[in-house]
C-alpha cells in the first residue's frame, strides 16, 4: 500500500458522577440543615464506560490530493444507582416521595454507535490548499441536575444525542513576499447540526424542566499569522456564528427557530509577541485585544432563548511575559516565570445575563436582567522547571 497510510487504535474511558445536593433553609420555622434538607434534595451516581475503536487511511491517490476516510465504534455503558437514603436517611424517611429527585430504580443502559468521517484536501498551486470534511460524533445526554435521566426520565426514554459536522475552506501559505515572512492564511466555512439533544433547565429553586430539540451552528472562522519584521510576530482569528434551534420543545410546545443562547454572534482576536535575550534569559512579551460579540439571552418567564435580548458585547486587553532561565546546574536546563495579566484596563462587564422570572430574588424583579460580572484584572504568575 505505497499510496496509503493507515493508522487505527482506541480508548477505554470509566467515570463516575455524584449529584448529591441539598436545598434547605437553617431558619425559623424549618430550622433545616444540609444533613436534613426541609426542600429538595438528592444523592446517585452514574458509572459510565466508553469503549471505543477507530480506523483511518490516508489516499494518495496523486502528490497533490489526500483522502482521508475513517471510522470509530463506540460502546456506552451506563449504570445509574440511587443513593439518597443513604446520604440523606433522615430526609427520606421523612420525605420519603415528595423531596427526594433521585425517585426511580436503579437501572442499566447501553449505546452503540458508528461514527464515519471523510476529509479531503488538494493542492492545486505551491501556496494553496483547499479542503473539505464531514463527520459524525455521539455522546451521552448531560446527567447531573435533578428530575434528569435514570432520575425523573427512565432509562428506555433514553438516547444518543448526535452531532454531524461539514466544513470547507483554503489555506494560504507564503513563504517571503514583500511583507510577508511565513505568512498563513486559513479560511473556512462550517455547519454544525445537535440532534437528539436532551437540554436541561434547571429552575431557582432547583426543579428541572426536560427539554429536548435539534440545534444548528452555522459560521465563517478566518485566521492568520505573520512576521512583518523578523523579531515581530503578529496574529488574528476572526468568527462569524450563526446558531438558532431548528427545533425545540419545551412542555410540548415548539419554539422552532429561536436563537440558541450564550453563543456569541462573532468573536476577533489580534495581537503580536516577540522574543529577544536579556543577560541570556529569553523574554516572550506578548499583548492582545479579545472581542466578544453579542449573545442571546435566556429568559426565564418563558423557559426559552429571548429572540430579543442580547447581552452586549466586550472588548479585553491582555497581557503578558513568558520567561526562559537557564540553569547550569545537573538535571536541570531551565525555568519558566510566565505573568499573564488579563482584563488588563480592569473593564468592568457581564459574562452572564439573563431576564429573571421573580422566583430567585423576589417578585419584583420578574422581567430584570440578572447578571454575573466577568473577571477582573487577573494577574496569573507560574513556575515551571525543565529537566
Amino acid at each position: 500500500m505505497s499510496y496509503n497510510h493507515i493508522s487505527f487504535g482506541g480508548y477505554f474511558i470509566k467515570t463516575r458522577d455524584n449529584t448529591k445536593n441539598a436545598f434547605y433553609s437553617q431558619y425559623a420555622p424549618y430550622y433545616a440543615s444540609r444533613f436534613v434538607p426541609n426542600d429538595k434534595f438528592r444523592s446517585d451516581y452514574l458509572d459510565q464506560t466508553d469503549l471505543a475503536a477507530f480506523f483511518q487511511d490516508t489516499i494518495h491517490p496523486m502528490s497533490t490530493l489526500d483522502i482521508t476516510p475513517g471510522v470509530s465504534v463506540d460502546q456506552f455503558q451506563l449504570n445509574y444507582t440511587p443513593f439518597s437514603e443513604q446520604d440523606f436517611p433522615e430526609a427520606s424517611k421523612k420525605y420519603p416521595h415528595s423531596y427526594d429527585e433521585a425517585r426511580l430504580p436503579a437501572a442499566s443502559r447501553s449505546f452503540s454507535a458508528v461514527e464515519p468521517s471523510i476529509n479531503v484536501s488538494w493542492r492545486p498551486m505551491h501556496h494553496l490548499a483547499l479542503f473539505a470534511g464531514y463527520s459524525v460524533a455521539y455522546q451521552t445526554p448531560t446527567f447531573g441536575g435533578g428530575g434528569g435521566p435514570f432520575q425523573k426520565l427512565p432509562a428506555s426514554s433514553l438516547s444518543l444525542e448526535k452531532g454531524q459536522n461539514y466544513q470547507a475552506g483554503f489555506k494560504i501559505h507564503v513563504a517571503h513576499d514583500g511583507v510577508l515572512h511565513h505568512f498563513l492564511f486559513d479560511a473556512n466555512w462550517f455547519f454544525t447540526r445537535f440532534s437528539d439533544q436532551y437540554i436541561p433547565i434547571t429552575e431557582p429553586d432547583g426543579s428541572v424542566i426536560n427539554a429536548d430539540g435539534t440545534s444548528d451552528y452555522e459560521g465563517v472562522n478566518i485566521y492568520a499569522v505573520d512576521n512583518p519584521l523578523y523579531w515581530l510576530h503578529t496574529f488574528a482569528n476572526l468568527s462569524f456564528q450563526k446558531a438558532y434551534y431548528s427545533n425545540y420543545t419545551v412542555k410540548g410546545k415548539n419554539f422552532q427557530g429561536l436563537p440558541v443562547e450564550n453563543v456569541p454572534s462573532s468573536t476577533f482576536n489580534i495581537g503580536a509577541y516577540t522574543e529577544y535575550y536579556l543577560s541570556g534569559i529569553l523574554l516572550e512579551p506578548r499583548i492582545w485585544v479579545q472581542y466578544t460579540g453579542p449573545q442571546t439571552m435566556y429568559d426565564s418567564i418563558t423557559k426559552t432563548p429571548s429572540p430579543t435580548a442580547k447581552l452586549p458585547a466586550y472588548t479585553l486587553l491582555n497581557l503578558s511575559v513568558h520567561s526562559r532561565i537557564p540553569l547550569h546546574m545537573p538535571y536541570f536546563r531551565n525555568i519558566g516565570v510566565d505573568v499573564d495579566v488579563l482584563n488588563l484596563l480592569g473593564r468592568h462587564y457581564n459574562s452572564y445575563e439573563e431576564i429573571s422570572d421573580g422566583k430567585t430574588f423576589g417578585p419584583d424583579t420578574k422581567g430584570d436582567l440578572v447578571g454575573f460580572p466577568g473577571a477582573p484584572r487577573t494577574v496569573y504568575v507560574s513556575l515551571t522547571a525543565n529537566f
